[in-house]
């Protein structure tokens, strides 16, 4: 048995390998949440309290589920404040 087939077999290889595709996962969350927040503010219809960045950085903080789940929330569900000019 060579390195590279008791590599391949250990949890630890496992485990970086879950958490790099997590971290590929969470970054693209982010940037698709960035993404939006700019699309919003280029069709004057904002996004709640902070700009693009700030909602990007929110999700990278909170493990991209959390934070992208209160960005839909805010501004996507049926929850969010309808002001009569939209």
């Amino acid at each position: 048995m060579n390195l590279f087939d008791s590599l391949l077999t250990t949890q630890p290889f496992l485990f970086y390998v879950f958490m790099t595709l997590y971290v590929v996962v969470v970054l693209i969350i982010a940037a698709a949440v960035m993404n939006d927040a700019q699309n919003r503010r280029l069709t004057n219809r904002g996004t709640f309290l902070v700009g693009p960045f700030v909602w990007g950085l929110i999700v990278l903080l909170t493990g991209g589920f959390t934070g992208a789940l209160a960005y839909w929330l805010i501004h996507y569900s049926a929850l969010r404040y309808v002001s009569s000019k939209e």
